[in-house]
């Protein structure tokens, strides 16, 4: 019975010129690319369904840009598209080498500064922080590609020793 008295309504409102609109069920889509701080900008490009950061981002870094890794919940897959980045964690990482196969990657030992540099990349555990500056003389672009862990708290990075 309601369904009919719905549909008499809306068809009562089209008879008599009155406009019908539909609310888009779509949330608006997150920007494509925007600054996150002076000289850094992120370009999302793939968020999934329920969660408010992406999966998949790329960041870029003008020369002479410092800005500090905060400590996130994901696990992040760090590339390095193009130029050079000098890092600090307060973590230790392994930095591996795109198709490097037979070596087991170069190991930074926690709060070392280090270069990473186009081809490399390294796993960032949940909690870490840090900073990354380009002292370069180009722009550096990293891509990231980020696995929430559900119903986890964030671990606190700890230094290996």
């Amino acid at each position: 019975m309601k369904r009919s008295v719905g549909l008499i309504v809306i068809c009562l409102f089209l008879m008599l010129g009155i406009p019908v609109v539909a609310q888009d069920a779509t949330p608006a889509a997150p920007p494509e690319s925007f600054e996150i701080a002076p000289g850094v900008t992120a370009d999302s490009v793939v968020f999934v369904d329920e969660q408010e950061n992406p999966s998949l981002y790329r960041l870029s870094f003008e020369p002479g840009v410092s800005y500090p890794v905060e400590p996130g919940p994901n696990l992040e897959l760090v590339f390095m598209e193009a130029g050079s980045l000098t890092m600090q964690l307060d973590a230790p990482v392994t930095l591996g080498q795109l198709g490097d196969t037979s070596s087991a990657g170069e190991s930074i030992a926690a709060d070392t500064d280090f270069t990473l540099t186009a081809g490399q990349y390294f796993v960032l555990q949940p909690g870490v922080s840090g900073e990354v500056r380009n002292d370069g003389q180009e722009t550096a672009t990293v891509s990231i590609a980020g696995i929430g862990v559900q119903g986890m708290a964030t671990p606190a990075a700890t230094p290996a020793g």
